[in-house]
């Protein structure tokens, strides 16, 4: 998922983001378009070592739905951050909610909407196959919250077990779908609809032939009875 290599940051860029703000003031200056890109690198490569609630004032100061270069190149860098740096991915994804929720205040769903569809274009291009575990665990953030349906999260995991039941087992795909439901399996069990969590378990019963599978499996159902707590 190569989000930089067209020229989006270079190095100067990166090294010396200009100084449009600082962290705390109750007003923020308007940062220059042609600086927005930058500082939400710096924003986001600032997680976790800055406090989160600075980061969200920055980023939720941020004209990112004016242009649509920018929003989309912006969205980019969010799952570039998520993605490659998945123990971050829950941080990033609270900043996401923050402005959602405030462009959803202004009237506005672009940024909601955008972000969206690129994770599911992500995810179903047969070239970032390698990227599907940290694309999949940065959606199921967005599911727990509430940025995501529970329907997303089923079909994800659809094509994440696919090969259960074609005989060619990608055993990196089941794993990457194990952790999907793991990440979300409490907030679907408490989901009406779609019954995704227990269509699984029913499926997986029906899954021979693979002892690795099978403990997969296995550990799952545990899980699950320990009401998604992991054993001690």
């Amino acid at each position: 998922m190569s989000y930089y290599l067209s020229g989006l940051l270079n190095a100067k860029q990166i090294r010396n983001p200009p100084v449009d703000y600082e962290i705390g003031k109750e007003v923020l200056p308007k940062v220059e378009p042609q600086n927005i890109c930058t500082r939400v690198f710096e924003i986001l490569e600032s997680v976790p070592r800055v406090p989160q609630e600075e980061l969200i004032q920055e980023f939720v100061y941020l004209d990112i739905t004016h242009n649509d270069k920018i929003l989309s190149e912006v969205v980019d860098i969010i799952l570039e951050k998520g993605v490659r740096n998945p123990e971050n991915s829950q941080k990033c994804v609270e900043i996401v909610k923050a402005k959602v929720n405030h462009d959803t205040r202004n009237g506005c769903g672009k940024f909601h909407t955008a972000i969206l569809r690129r994770n599911q274009k992500v995810f179903y291009d047969e070239r970032e196959k390698k990227h599907r575990f940290g694309i999949a665990n940065f959606m199921g953030e967005m599911y727990l919250n509430e940025l995501a349906s529970a329907k997303i999260i089923k079909r994800y995991t659809v094509t994440l077990f696919e090969s259960l039941f074609e005989g060619n087992i990608d055993l990196d795909a089941i794993d990457h779908g194990f952790h999907l439901l793991k990440v979300t399996g409490k907030a679907l069990d408490s989901d009406p609809s779609p019954d995704t969590i227990n269509e699984w378990v029913e499926k997986f019963g029906t899954v021979q032939g693979s002892p690795k599978v099978a403990a997969m499996v296995q550990k799952f159902v545990e899980l699950r009875a320990r009401g998604w707590e992991e054993a001690v």
